[in-house]
């Protein structure tokens, strides 16, 4: 899969409100995945499967919005997730949030959430 990994500011608008958090990412927008599998015989050959987009996101620290586990049980919303570095903005709309979320109670990391989007909507920009 191809898979860039990157970090800055996130903002997750749903319902005209807008959540901000820094965070460290994983994005991949290739939209398919590629399995190699062999017949009875031995012979090869391959599967590929259609994925959505996803944007798997370690949440270090929550800038603004309500809390996050209030953000979560917004399953059914249309979100979109926009990530802004300082050379490269990112834009992921018709969001779906997935995941398993975990919070490390030292540091209030929240880990494993991720995103869904459908791949031809993600847009990446130079700044």
């Amino acid at each position: 899969m191809a898979t860039k990994r990157f970090g800055g500011k996130m903002t997750l608008i749903f319902a005209g409100r807008k959540f901000e958090i820094i965070g460290n990412c994983e994005l991949d927008t290739l939209g398919k995945s590629r399995d190699s599998k062999a017949t009875a015989s031995g012979k090869p050959y391959s599967t590929e499967e259609m994925l959505p987009g996803k944007l798997t996101v370690d949440i270090l620290e929550t800038i603004s919005g309500p809390d996050f586990r209030d953000v979560f049980d917004l399953v059914d919303e249309n979100l979109t997730l926009i990530e802004q570095t300082a050379k490269r903005m990112h834009v992921m709309p018709e969001t779906e949030m997935t995941g398993t979320i975990k919070r490390d109670r030292k540091t209030g990391q929240v880990s494993g959430v991720e995103f869904s989007f459908p791949v031809d909507g993600y847009q990446e920009t130079a700044l």
